[in-house]
């Protein structure tokens, strides 16, 4: 048995007195003009299945008992103005399917327990003020392949537990706060096709098996702090500016407008050696040119030494006639300074002349 609702005049939400409805498996007053708060009460409909409220203007929390409603299996409350939290009961609906929250104000962090369904296959809550950190293990949700969570305020790492949804089509985490590397475990989401991570704070590189996954053909990566080498082929072949905008430190597929990227050459044995070789060998090679200098500069030095103390034999001849008193000026008066020896005939003095000529007397 269902309950069908109508557009109307402005009404209270179901009164109390359809807890009497003991058979009731289906409420279906979506687009209408609701006000209110969900009754408590309604938890005491233990046939109900399906519940859409959705796109009015309910306000207030959801009732703490819901998680009463054993055999619900579509819960949709989009659209509305509910506040507060999701009660950690709602972990005992085991048959629960389908779940909109979206579009409401929901304020704070998001229960564990709402991912261990294994029955849920969609799950919507975006758009509301849901904070905190995500659970670490949200694996149990096997089944989920629509997983929004966009337009929130949570924060920390996305958890590598996602990569356990292997029946994942649709990811949305954008327009959080999500920080540090995309989860390598991402790489065992075979079946995505649509992935948006963008308005985050993301870092490290994109991993290039996003461009091995052939069924991905949405993604959009912008205004995070993502840098490195942008991947070629698969989704990145048709990629548009508008999914990778907002990361400085991207570079790569010049027909987008980044930069070329410079990639480093790996470094040989070789280089390492030569690396610290080539300036002891430099020292080594300035040392020996400069001992050889020193070396040649003192030869030289002597060298000057004894050609100052050597007549040249072409100077030393001299027939002209030469008075006692040019020869006493030229050798300064035979003076002991200018003795060059002495042999069987006397003694030989090097001598000066007024012409400059340097002569042996």
């Amino acid at each position: 048995m269902g309950l069908l609702g109508t557009p109307g005049p402005r009404t209270h939400l179901l009164p109390s007195s359809l807890s009497n409805l003991s058979s009731l498996d289906w409420i279906y007053l979506s687009n209408n003009q609701l006000t209110g708060a969900i009754p408590e009460s309604i938890t005491r409909l233990q046939s109900l299945a399906s519940l859409h409220v959705a796109n009015n203007e309910i306000s207030g929390p959801i009732p703490t008992q819901i998680g009463k409603l054993r055999n619900i299996q579509r819960l949709n409350l989009q659209g509305n103005r509910l506040v507060g939290s999701i009660p950690d009961s709602i972990g005992n609906l085991s048959m629960l399917e389908y779940v909109w929250f979206s579009n409401n104000q929901f304020n704070s962090t998001i229960p564990a327990s709402l991912f261990q369904h294994d029955k849920i296959i969609y799950l919507d809550l975006s758009n509301n003020f849901f904070s905190g950190p995500l659970s670490s293990d949200v694996s149990a949700l096997k089944q989920v392949y629509i997983f929004d969570l966009s337009f929130n305020f949570l924060f920390g790492s996305i958890p590598e537990s996602f990569g356990k949804l292997s029946m994942l089509t649709s990811l949305n985490l954008s327009h959080n706060s999500f920080e540090d590397s995309i989860p390598v475990s991402f790489s065992e989401l075979s079946s995505l096709q649509w992935l948006d991570l963008s308005s985050n704070n993301l870092s490290g590189t994109i991993p290039m098996f996003l461009a091995n996954f052939t069924p991905l053909k949405t993604l959009n990566l912008s205004f995070n702090n993502l840098e490195g080498k942008i991947p070629e082929g698969g989704v990145f072949s048709n990629i548009s500016l508008q999914s990778l905008i907002g990361n400085v430190g991207l570079c790569g597929l010049p027909r987008l407008g980044f930069f070329p990227c410079h990639e480093k050459r790996p470094h040989s044995n070789t280089t390492h050696f030569l690396r610290f070789m080539l300036p002891a060998v430099t020292i080594a090679f300035g040392c020996v040119i400069l001992f050889i200098f020193q070396t040649i500069r003192k030869k030289l030095k002597n060298k000057r030494k004894v050609e100052d103390n050597v007549i040249d034999p072409g100077n030393v001849m001299w027939h002209g006639p030469l008075s006692y008193h040019e020869l006493v000026l030229a050798t300064g008066n035979f003076s002991d300074n200018n003795l060059l020896g002495t042999g069987s005939l006397g003694k030989v003095y090097k001598g000066l002349l007024s012409t400059g000529l340097v002569v042996a007397i």
